[in-house]
């Protein structure tokens, strides 16, 4: 069963009136059986959504993304593989600075992004308490040093960012555009009426809140040493059977949710392309600058 929850985000984003995601319909739409603004509420913590530019360019092959790749000679995975590489070497030597020493397979662990991140905090309370120690705890340095080493990595090795800001005024246009696509709408109401008629109880949102939280408490009692690892992962076994009973109705919110994201995504390459068309030698411009900030990592980009 893949995690639900960023989609269930989405989904509902797109439905409190006033939102600064993608097309809404307006203030009539809030008093629907679906409380679309509570679900929104509970788990925009939970999913951590990053900027709309960062979520698109991983969501599908864009133009703008396509242009770019060609245009610099390296693949959105040839970079991500290069950053997490050097992220890796410059907090090695963060650290050495400091008078530690850490292979490059521990800080691999912590540095390293899984390319399929889906998981909710049930499932790390579960992998931590099974395992027994944290990935800190394993490598023995405290955990304030190597966390400054770690943080000082990813703010100055993020072309990824970079990217994204340099592409955030054409994206924020066409974000723009789709609020008032007659077929965004369309698609958004859709997707709303599907919901209604799944039968969706917005208290399973709620209960799958509870649970995320409860998991927090018991890998924190755990780890602090409160509470025994047999004690704990029985208390995430009941949590993880609760969760079962959950996964239906969080699938029928996405299977909603599929026709509208197959329509964002058919509009936002037609808006790209035609932007592309519309302003000769923008993203050259932007591959330009793109290219220079990863100078920095050529050395990993080479090899």
């Amino acid at each position: 069963m893949k995690i639900l929850y960023p989609t269930v985000v989405l989904l509902f984003a797109g439905c409190v009136p006033g939102s600064n995601e993608l097309p809404t319909m307006g203030d009539e739409h809030a008093s629907e059986d679906v409380d679309a603004s509570a679900a929104a509420g509970a788990y925009k913590d939970a999913a951590s959504p990053s900027s709309p530019a960062l979520d698109r360019l991983e969501q599908f092959r864009e133009p703008f993304l396509a242009a770019i790749e060609s245009r610099v000679g390296y693949s959105t995975s040839d970079v991500a593989q290069a950053v997490d590489a050097a992220r890796v070497k410059h907090s090695l030597s963060c650290l050495q600075l400091a008078g530690y020493t850490a292979s490059s397979q521990d800080i691999e662990q912590l540095v390293v992004v899984d390319p399929n991140p889906a998981m909710t905090m049930l499932d790390s309370a579960l992998d931590t308490v099974t395992a027994g120690q944290t990935d800190v705890e394993k490598i023995g340095i405290p955990e304030e040093h190597l966390a400054a080493c770690l943080a000082d990595a990813m703010d100055n090795i993020n072309p990824r960012l970079m990217l994204s800001n340099l592409l955030e005024e054409a994206t924020v246009e066409i974000s723009d555009q789709l609020r008032t696509d007659p077929k965004m709408q369309a698609a958004f109401e859709a997707e709303r009426s599907c919901v209604v008629q799944s039968g969706f109880d917005g208290q399973v949102l709620e209960r799958f809140s509870d649970q995320e939280f409860m998991a927090s408490e018991v890998v924190f009692s755990f780890l602090v040493d409160d509470l025994g690892r047999d004690d704990a992962l029985e208390e995430l076994a009941q949590l993880s059977a609760q969760r079962v009973t959950l996964h239906s109705s969080l699938q029928a919110i996405e299977d909603c949710a599929d026709q509208r994201l197959s329509i964002e995504r058919e509009l936002v390459v037609a808006q790209q392309v035609a932007y592309l068309d519309a302003h000769p030698g923008f993203i050259d411009g932007v591959a330009d600058a793109y290219l220079e900030a990863l100078v920095a990592i050529a050395g990993e980009l080479d090899r």
